[in-house]
């Protein structure tokens, strides 16, 4: 694989669950973002959004990318605001392929549950949260490279189609 494969979406669309299993069963490396900053910072997410809010988050996240993007490349499950910083994105322009798992936020909200932990969900009304954040997002979203419809499919549907979509990005297919 020459290029990363970089997973966007809203918080449920399957970034980490479906992104972890289609690299394990294209072959190739699996990274989840959130997990490599948790690493880097010796924080947890909402710890870090509850420190430095979603601006320090945001700086750590791109720091984060840069590193992730120098090594061999993976395929790599970013959080749901990771689009939305400039700088992310220009990050990726020679180094990867976006695939866009789109989720409505009514099945995300029920994929996530009631006790998520998502800092950017906090609070109640977690469908309306989502609704705000897909219409913020929408558009950069749609800059992907690839897009799966995740909704009404189970978590192996999404496995397969993202390993057959990541084999394509390879030229194996």
């Amino acid at each position: 694989m020459t290029h990363h494969i970089v997973l966007v979406g809203l918080s449920g669309a399957g970034k980490s669950s479906a992104g972890k299993a289609a690299a394990a069963k294209a072959g190739v490396p699996f990274v989840d973002l959130d997990e490599e900053i948790a690493a880097a910072s010796g924080k947890t997410i909402p710890a870090m959004f509850d420190a430095w809010g979603e601006p320090g988050f945001r700086e750590i996240e791109t720091v984060v990318t840069e590193t992730v993007l120098a090594r061999n490349p993976a395929v790599i499950a970013t959080g749901a605001g990771w689009i939305a910083t400039a700088r992310n994105r220009a990050l990726l322009l020679s180094r990867g392929r976006i695939i866009y798992l789109r989720v409505g936020a009514q099945t995300a909200a029920a994929r996530l549950g009631e006790h998520h932990g998502r800092p950017m969900l906090v609070g109640g009304a977690t469908i309306e949260r989502l609704r705000q954040l897909e219409a913020e997002r929408a558009a950069l979203y749609e800059l992907a490279d690839a897009t799966i419809d995740t909704e009404g499919l189970s978590l192996q549907q999404v496995t397969d189609k993202l390993a057959d979509l990541i084999k394509v990005f390879r030229g194996e297919k």
